[in-house]
């Protein structure tokens, strides 16, 4: 049993006052990142009730044409249309089994006794919660197919890696290198090239400082780039955030957000890496065509009264999947000569489901 001491504060043998805030001290945690149609795609699901999603895409048709007299297939008609051609199609899949579900309770007693709205915080304390394992799930799964990539696809390891020295050279190289990856597309899965809008790029807060700093030479005798300089913003119509969503602005074509510590961090556990594992890793480039994320948020949070006594509790019910269809999609932004990180069979897992 704990209880405070009546004895204290106390000041030069004199007892002095003390007084509970009835103001909360918030958490700032940044809010989901990527949405449909920047970095992820969510239309195969929005509140689904199910396990999994198939989704089914139809290939590109073979025929590339022909040209008329040509001493083959130069006749009116295809020599083929008799037999012609028809779509085929591949087969995807989104399991929606990460789940957020764990009961809060409040006190009747608790709430009598502190002059806060418990309530309120603790339903704000289970979205924080939910804001952050969406985040680092969908980069644990977007990193592990990333990496896996890398790791299988041979030597050298660099097909779609951009390897950097912080603090040498300019960081905008480097994201019209990442583009221009994505500009190559996967013409094996139907897509020759990546749009621009579809982009999204985070970045480490260390990255994110070398960055701007190597803007210098932008913001000399530029009206424009004073602009960008006084707001802190990557373009001159963008005041940035950090504690809503990170987003920075845009730059290349592309959004930039910069994802806090703490979320590389908790992808290193869904992971089941060490702390550290990715400290190596600076960002990631995705292009929502090749990552889905599907969602079952219906019913969300349900409150019932407490069955141990006075009081409530919170009953949240937050389901969602991400898979990654495309590796060829996702671009890492790496230091100079990274190592490795796994043996190509990365796979994310929930923190509280692994042993």
């Amino acid at each position: 049993m704990s209880t405070s001491s009546f004895g204290v504060p106390i000041i030069d043998s004199i007892a002095s006052g003390r007084q509970l805030s009835k103001a909360i001290m918030n958490n700032v945690v940044q809010r989901i990142q990527l949405s449909h149609g920047r970095g992820v795609t969510e239309k195969f699901s929005q509140n689904v009730m199910t396990d999994e999603i198939r989704i089914i895409r139809i290939k590109p048709l073979t025929q590339k044409g022909r040209t008329l007299g040509a001493s083959t297939n130069g006749l009116h008609y295809d020599t083929d249309g008799a037999t012609g051609e028809q779509p085929t199609t591949d087969h995807y899949g989104i399991r929606l089994r990460h789940k957020l579900d764990l009961p809060v309770s409040v006190p009747r007693s608790a709430m009598d006794m502190i002059p806060i709205d418990l309530l309120d915080g603790a339903r704000e304390v289970i979205e924080q919660a939910l804001a952050k394992a969406v985040n680092a799930s969908t980069l644990a799964t977007q990193l592990a197919s990333a990496l896996n990539y890398e790791y299988n696809s041979g030597t050298p390891l660099e097909d779609h890696k951009v390897e950097v020295t912080l603090g040498e050279g300019v960081m905008v190289d480097a994201i019209v290198d990442m583009n221009a990856v994505l500009d190559e597309g996967d013409s094996t899965n139907g897509i020759d090239i990546f749009p621009y809008e579809n982009r999204v790029l985070q970045l480490r807060p260390s990255a994110k400082k070398y960055l701007k700093k190597g803007l210098d030479y932008i913001y000399v005798a530029n009206p424009k780039a004073q602009d960008m300089l006084k707001i802190g913003g990557l373009d001159v119509e963008t005041y940035p955030n950090n504690d809503v969503n990170g987003y920075q602005g845009m730059i290349d074509g592309v959004e930039l957000y910069v994802l806090s510590s703490p979320i590389w961090t908790l992808a290193e556990e869904w992971l089941g890496l060490d702390a550290g594992d990715l400290d190596e890793i600076y960002g990631l480039m995705s292009a929502s065509q090749g990552t889905g994320r599907g969602i079952a948020f219906t019913n969300a949070v349900q409150v019932i009264p407490e069955y141990r006594g006075q009081g409530v509790r919170l009953l949240p019910n937050y389901r969602w999947g991400v898979e990654v269809f495309f590796a060829k999609s996702l671009v890492l932004l790496a230091k100079t000569s990274m190592t490795s990180v796994g043996t190509g069979s990365l796979a994310p897992l929930a923190p509280d489901s692994r042993a």
